[in-house]
């Protein structure tokens, strides 16, 4: 599991998360890596999908995931259905939904689309095989992108990141904090301008409309402010 800056706690029996502990304060903030400071893995993405009024954004996060790295190992765009996925855990943990996403292959969108119902054949195409663990830290979670592999990223609410305007900038300066959501992180940039000294690049599943056509960024400083966490990103799949 990939966690983010803090002190490791022990795993939630109900879920099997493990929470970190911010350490950081805004008056310190952790080193960013020397090189290289942008990485980005957006380019394989899908398009930006919806997830409407409804909890599945665990399942959204992985399919985006799983999508991206299927570009990266084939050079083809597979569309996978969030709905298949969703129908083998139908709860918002991150925990069951990558166990899931482990056990089973999704299958495509066309076969069962989201909201709508299975046409009684749905066959699967891909699943996560492998996944791998990273040390809490920014050069590790930098590693991990830089060898192609996005990570399944939650990051508690607030209302900046309900609506962080078309610039996608997230404010963690501000208040509103309520309820997390599960994205996939696609790139981290690191820039001295902005608090923390840099940022990761999310795909979200809002819709376009969210953020810089339905993409955000995240300041590292946001996660010095409430707790971040990251399921394993997928290191294999097929």
């Amino acid at each position: 599991m990939i966690l983010w800056w803090g002190k490791k706690k022990q795993p939630d029996p109900k879920t099997g998360e493990t929470p970190i502990e911010p350490v950081h304060t805004r008056d310190t903030p952790p080193s960013p890596p020397v090189a290289p400071t942008v990485v980005d893995l957006s380019t394989h993405d899908t398009p930006i999908k919806n997830q409407g009024s409804r909890l599945t954004c665990t399942s959204f996060g992985i399919v985006a995931a799983l999508e991206n790295m299927l570009h990266q190992q084939t050079g083809r765009t597979f569309d996978l259905s969030e709905e298949h996925l969703w129908s083998y855990y139908k709860t918002p943990s991150r925990y069951l939904a990558l166990k899931q996403a482990t056990l089973n292959h999704i299958g495509a969108e066309s076969d069962w689309p989201y909201n709508g119902s299975s046409n009684g054949s749905i066959q699967g195409i891909a699943k996560i095989t492998s996944y791998l663990e990273s040390a809490p830290d920014l050069a590790s979670v930098t590693s991990s992108l830089q060898a192609g592999r996005p990570i399944v990223f939650s990051v508690a609410i607030n209302s900046s990141l309900r609506n962080p305007g078309s610039s996608g900038i997230v404010d963690g300066r501000v208040g509103g904090w309520k309820d997390r959501h599960v994205v996939s992180m696609v790139g981290v940039r690191v820039d001295a301008t902005v608090p923390g000294g840099g940022y990761f690049v999310i795909k979200n599943s809002w819709g376009t409309r969210w953020g810089a056509t339905g993409y955000g960024y995240i300041p590292f400083d946001f996660c010095n402010r409430s707790t971040c966490r990251c399921r394993p990103s997928p290191a294999n799949s097929h």
